[in-house]
């Protein structure tokens, strides 16, 4: 938890070794070295972060937050096909919202979404238009947002969270 907090307050330096101390005690405990991974990667040692993600992968293959990780650490070490193709993997999991639009702008960065040769772009478009209607819906059916009256029913992305508006 201290590696999760130190990570949070923005001490990175400090997250890594928390993180790196919880591994020493328990070398299979994943999210640290997630958190290790994200850590390093934000301190600029992009080729242990990318290594940190892999070892998740290599004993869960497949993992989210790993796969996350490691498609920021290798967009980070400018390698943006292998960046795409775990952020893509990533998406298939089926993250929460806040990170599948947090990826989905990533891959938007990267490219991905105009003339991807693997065509995962209209999967991922489709996704978050999805998710951000789920999240529409939620919120408008908790009373704080409402729909804005006259408002397309196609729209980019970006536009989409401007459908609501706080009461």
């Amino acid at each position: 938890y201290m590696g999760t907090a130190m990570f949070e307050v923005g001490r990175f330096d400090a997250a890594a070794d928390a993180y790196r101390a919880a591994l020493r005690i328990s070398p299979t405990y994943l999210a640290a070295r997630v958190g290790l991974s994200h850590s390093l990667r934000i301190e600029g040692q992009l080729d242990e972060a990318i290594r940190q993600a892999r070892r998740v992968l290599d004993q869960v293959p497949g993992d989210g937050d790993a796969l996350f990780a490691l498609g920021l650490a290798l967009a980070s070490n400018n390698d943006r096909v292998g960046a795409v193709r775990a952020l893509e993997a990533f998406l298939q999991t089926h993250p929460e919202l806040e990170v599948t639009l947090e990826a989905r702008a990533m891959l938007e960065k990267l490219g991905a979404m105009v003339g991807s040769e693997n065509n995962h772009g209209f999967f991922i478009e489709a996704q978050a238009a999805e998710m951000l209607q789920k999240l529409a819906e939620t919120l408008v059916g908790i009373g704080n947002f409402s729909v804005i009256p006259g408002a397309p029913e196609r729209h980019i992305f970006r536009r989409q969270v401007q459908l609501l508006t706080l009461q």
